[in-house]
């Protein structure tokens, strides 16, 4: 499927996020340290104006998690409740846990997607993802890690203008829901069309307050 997505996507009103990727072991090279605080992983550049973020402290998130026979999907934010004007770090992680020594995945720029609602439908998300064809190894024990900090709002338009103008704070005072999705596809063997494609949804929501 991803072999022939080589183009830009936009979606208004759900947000499709797309930050730096901290796999395991990713085709081409082994990586360095992340230096996030509980994580061992290594880290790869991907594309994009995206940085990982060292500030984040995965040992105190709130998560959801989804299971399937092969691998573990979660969906984090580091709290509950945040202060206007702070980032909001959102965290992806998939993990094999397999009996094979080591799968490979075929993703976009990253296998995490992302999905921001205002539950008073006062603001929305817009956010603009290069889809590549990249491969991804992961071996039991190591999860694949993806943290994003870039997370903007806008306010509501007119219907002509259904974007109308970017919030000062990147999350207005509100109350948001968080859902996310893991999409990618399993490599079977060495066949390129022996594929398995993925699509491992939350199962469930995170609410983040934000204060004044």
């Amino acid at each position: 499927m991803y072999r022939k997505m080589f183009m830009i996507s936009a979606i208004v009103g759900t947000l499709v996020l797309q930050g730096c990727t901290v796999p395991a072991v990713s085709e081409g090279g082994k990586g360095e340290s992340t230096g996030i605080k509980g994580m061992n992983a290594t880290e790869v550049s991907l594309a994009g104006d995206n940085v990982l973020s060292t500030e984040v402290d995965v040992t105190s998130r709130q998560c959801i998690e989804s299971v399937t026979t092969d691998f573990i999907y979660r969906l984090c934010v580091e709290r509950e409740v945040y202060k206007e004007g702070e980032s909001v770090p959102v965290i992806g992680e998939l993990e094999y846990k397999g009996d094979k020594e080591s799968v490979t995945i075929a993703h976009a720029a990253s296998p995490f997607y992302y999905d921001v609602r205002d539950t008073a439908n006062t603001y929305g998300f817009v956010f603009v993802m290069a889809q590549p064809l990249l491969h991804t190894t992961l071996r039991p024990g190591e999860p694949l890690l993806h943290v994003y900090s870039g997370v903007q709002a806008y306010a509501k338009g007119e219907e002509n203008n259904p974007i109308g103008v970017w919030t000062e704070a990147p999350f207005p005072a509100g109350e948001y829901e968080i859902r996310g999705e893991a999409e990618f596809e399993l490599k079977r063997s060495a066949d390129e069309d022996d594929e398995e494609e993925y699509k491992i949804a939350s199962g469930g929501k995170l609410t983040i307050i934000v204060e004044e």
